[in-house]
């Protein structure tokens, strides 16, 4: 009966540890590779999704966080908020936005990141709902090339250049019915820090983590050449954006194929 006893105990011990184990591997951090794009959920019980993702020390990455709307519902949710986290879990940066949410960070380490998708404002019920999240390494333009690429006005695409010396972005249209504005960025160190609803800040106005120092802009943009200065406030790193213009209250998807070309200055 004494052993009986202990094997009981031993079997019903060995079945705690099962189901004590089993939730925290459940609530394991879902992975996101570069290049993935993953769907989601936000509600109000469960307010916050997290990712985790391999990032190396030079990355710059592009996290895009868009609320999947009802177009012909106002009321669904839009205002997310993103946020990138280290290996311990602290905040390196927040961004939330009206629409969408496209944070853009070069990174320090190499090691474990996280990503946090939720809504801005905190817990409710007014902005809860359905997401795609996205991330991908910035590519780079080289010099004196013209290459073609492709962008839609729910999210649009970033590019980089890494230089000290003055150059000069060509942007040409070539077919589909966005016609983006084109910008070129400094990442922000404080993206509010010039007021909310500011068209030279982030938040509200571009939906991103970026301060433009040149734009072409025009609702049936074709073509342009932007002059640009480099900043000490830079540290030899521009964000090239192609995205909707603040005129562009469109909700359904539309798609433009276009050149960027990078010429540097030879001083």
């Amino acid at each position: 009966m004494k052993w009986s006893r202990i094997v009981k105990t031993i079997i019903v011990t060995l079945i705690g540890l099962f189901f004590c184990v089993m939730p925290t591997l459940a609530q394991e951090d879902a992975f996101i590779a570069y290049g993935a794009t993953v769907q989601g959920e936000i509600t109000v019980d469960d307010y916050e999704q997290v990712y985790r993702f391999k990032g190396a020390a030079g990355d710059l990455i592009r996290v895009a966080l868009l609320p999947i709307q009802n177009p012909f519902d106002w009321s669904s949710w839009h205002q997310p908020e993103v946020l990138l986290l280290d290996s311990d879990l602290h905040v390196i940066v927040a961004l939330h936005a009206h629409e969408s949410a496209v944070l853009i960070q070069e990174l320090t380490e190499t090691g474990p990141y996280h990503l946090v998708a939720t809504g801005w404002g905190g817990r409710s019920e007014d902005n809860v709902g359905k997401f795609e999240l996205s991330l991908e390494r910035v590519p780079f333009l080289v010099d004196g090339e013209v290459a073609d690429y492709e962008a839609s006005n729910q999210l649009g695409k970033h590019y980089a250049v890494k230089t000290d010396s003055d150059f000069q972005i060509t942007y040409e249209h070539i077919e589909g019915a966005f016609r983006p504005e084109v910008s070129v960025n400094v990442i922000a160190e404080d993206p509010y820090s010039c007021g909310i609803d500011t068209p030279n800040c982030s938040s509200d106005a571009n939906g991103s983590n970026l301060h433009d120092v040149a734009v072409l802009s025009g609702s049936w943009l074709d073509s342009g050449t932007m002059e640009v200065k480099a900043k000490p406030a830079a540290r030899g790193l521009f964000i090239i954006q192609v995205a909707k213009g603040e005129w562009d209250f469109r909700h359904e998807s539309i798609d433009a194929k276009f050149t960027l070309e990078l010429n540097l200055s030879d001083s």
